[in-house]
């Protein structure tokens, strides 16, 4: 046998072999796939029911979800309803906080209001209360009144009978001069006959007069002024009563005038002033004013215009006069010697007017308290100045 035989042989043999093989395999097949019919069958039974039961299970639980759903629905309604109470109370709580607070302020002003109420019943109980006291403070008053009128009225007879029939001047020391039938003189003047009786005077005095004098206020003696003081005050007054006669301190002139009207009288005097509408307004430094000496210098008195100042609310009068051959400067303060006392100056005369006083070969500085306008001229001759100076 060849090769090619054995080889075809083997080949047969091994297809038969395969085709046995092929045999069984399909067997297996066979068996496998009729299992797997069967299990399929068994397991789509099983699945059916599985799916039956999941089917059961399913409408059990959409049921149970659907109520619960529902269920939660209602709970969803009610928290929506319950958001929209408490929205709406917590809108009421906001508005009635709001009227809370209204109301608070409505109270606080109404509390206000009755303290202020209060307070002006208050005030009045005490006005009323002052009123009472006022009332009866007035009715004292009136008592006091009605006496006082009747002391007025006696004082007033009391100073009827003081007055001096000859002058109509009350006296104002005493003892008073009276006649051997009660009737009163002043002591200046006094006569050897009673002028309202005209029996003969004596040497009578009265007491009563003289106790009374000294107890009553007595009239200013300047024709102006109508006040009145007691005698221990009245003199005093009457040193710087504005309305006392003063002397214009211009040498030659005779006026005498009211304290009150002199500024006047000089500035309506072409004789006497410079200034012819008001006092001019010193300056705080110095103030330095210019006079020419041409006249005939031999001459016994020469007066110059004098000028008016305003200082601190006091008025100055300063001007030269030559007088019986000598030359004054003269600074006059329109006041009472007690106010001059506050008062200090100082005073410069050069020689030449174009000179300042640091330049000046010839000079004479006078230093004091300014002179009152009570006193008299002859009192301004204070601060003389050689006439060389002058000339």
């Amino acid at each position: 046998m060849d090769i090619k035989s054995e080889a075809e042989e083997e080949v047969k043999a091994l297809k038969r072999e395969l085709d046995g093989q092929k045999k069984v395999f399909d067997s297996y097949n066979a068996k496998i796939n009729e299992q797997i019919e069967l299990n399929n069958a068994q397991d789509l039974k099983s699945l059916k029911f599985k799916l039956e039961e999941a089917e059961e299970e399913a409408r059990a639980l959409k049921q149970e979800f659907d109520e619960q759903k529902k269920a939660l629905d209602s709970y969803e309604a009610k928290i929506n309803e319950q958001d929209e109470q408490q929205q709406e109370l917590k809108l009421k709580l906001e508005d009635a906080k709001e009227g809370a607070k209204a109301l608070k302020q409505e109270l606080d002003d109404q509390k206000k209001l009755l303290d202020s109420f209060k307070a002006k019943i208050n005030e009045q109980d005490q006005q009323q209360q002052e009123l009472k006291i006022l009332k009866l403070k007035f009715e004292e008053l009136d008592t006091t009144k009605c006496k006082m009128n009747e002391q007025k009225h006696l004082i007033h007879q009391l100073t009827n009978k003081l007055e001096c029939p000859v002058c109509l001047d009350i006296p104002r020391s005493g003892p008073v001069p009276v006649c051997p039938n009660g009737h009163l003189v002043c002591k200046k003047c006094k006569k050897d006959s009673c002028p309202t009786c005209r029996c003969v005077m004596g040497s009578g005095k009265s007491l009563l007069a003289t106790t009374v004098l000294e107890s009553i206020e007595h009239d200013c003696k300047f024709e102006d002024c109508d006040k009145q003081f007691a005698l221990k005050d009245i003199e005093e007054h009457e040193k710087n009563c504005p309305f006392r006669i003063v002397s214009c301190p211009k040498f030659g002139c005779t006026e005498r005038v009211p304290f009150a009207k002199l500024v006047k009288h000089l500035i309506n005097s072409s004789v006497c002033c410079a200034e012819d509408t008001a006092p001019l307004v010193a300056l705080q430094g110095w103030n330095r004013r210019d006079y020419k000496v041409d006249v005939d210098v031999s001459q016994e008195r020469i007066c110059w215009l004098m000028h008016i100042y305003a200082y601190g609310g006091e008025t100055f009068a300063v001007f030269p006069v030559k007088l019986e051959g000598q030359y004054y400067a003269v600074i006059v303060m329109f006041a009472s010697e007690a106010k001059c006392s506050e008062y200090k100056f100082e005073m410069i005369i050069i020689h030449d007017r174009k000179s300042e006083v640091s330049d000046s070969l010839s000079a004479v500085k006078f230093q004091g308290n300014p002179l009152s306008i009570d006193e008299k001229k002859e009192g301004l001759r204070l601060y003389g100045i050689y006439g060389k100076l002058m000339t």
